[in-house]
């Protein structure tokens, strides 16, 4: 629900997601609202490749498809994969089982969730205010949306939520997920996920003597 009213909010076209349309074409199909008949929302075919079925590999066409860039948002997948050849990645030679993968992509499962959601959610941007989550007691995050020098601004808004919630940075531990490749996506629309470590603030007691 909070997608749609955000996106509502936006009032604009997003793909496989929404459409902003005319009274006209809405009377036109009397006034039936199904998204389906304004907004093409369904995925492409699937597609297979039977050498990769047979001999392994991840095609690369697959890799550069255009439904497929747009869930990876800018991804770098040269993280996990390398080239075998000009039509197909392998994995990385490290990486000798699926529960490795994670390590390659971040390493913290919390971090991998909140990255596919906003994954999920591809075309929604979202400010950094509106994102700050708790987890577990232990940490704070929050997305950032813009270039890499503005990180400190994220974190000074994490440093205030602390501060209100009666919270202290643990020194030292911190983290950043880089959500989108900089070669392929504009400074002003970089994601990165910021995390601080925080714990209960301290009481100092005064000890006097009887």
């Amino acid at each position: 629900m909070e997608n749609i009213v955000a996106t509502f909010d936006l009032y604009e076209d997003i793909k496989r997601y929404s459409k902003v349309v005319e009274m006209d074409e809405i009377r036109e199909n009397d006034y039936n609202l199904n998204i389906r008949r304004y907004a093409d929302t369904s995925p492409p075919p699937e597609q297979f490749d039977v050498r990769a079925i047979l001999q392994g590999g991840i095609p690369v066409s697959e890799i550069e498809d255009e439904y497929i860039q747009e869930t990876l948002q800018g991804m770098d997948v040269s993280c996990v994969f390398v080239r075998r050849d000009s039509n197909y990645y392998e994995f990385k030679s490290e990486i000798e089982s699926k529960e490795q993968i994670r390590d390659f992509l971040e390493t913290d499962e919390q971090i991998d969730d909140t990255a596919r959601i906003i994954q999920e959610r591809k075309g929604l941007e979202l400010t950094p205010p509106e994102r700050v989550i708790e987890n577990g007691g232990r940490w704070l995050q929050l997305l950032h949306l813009g270039p890499y020098e503005k990180l400190g601004e994220t974190y000074s808004l994490l440093m205030k939520e602390a501060e209100q919630r009666n919270l202290q940075p643990v020194s030292g531990r911190h983290r950043e997920a880089y959500l989108s490749d900089p070669r392929r996506v504009a400074p002003e629309k970089l994601k990165t996920l910021v995390r601080l470590c925080v714990e209960e603030k301290r009481r100092d007691f005064e000890l006097y003597p009887n």
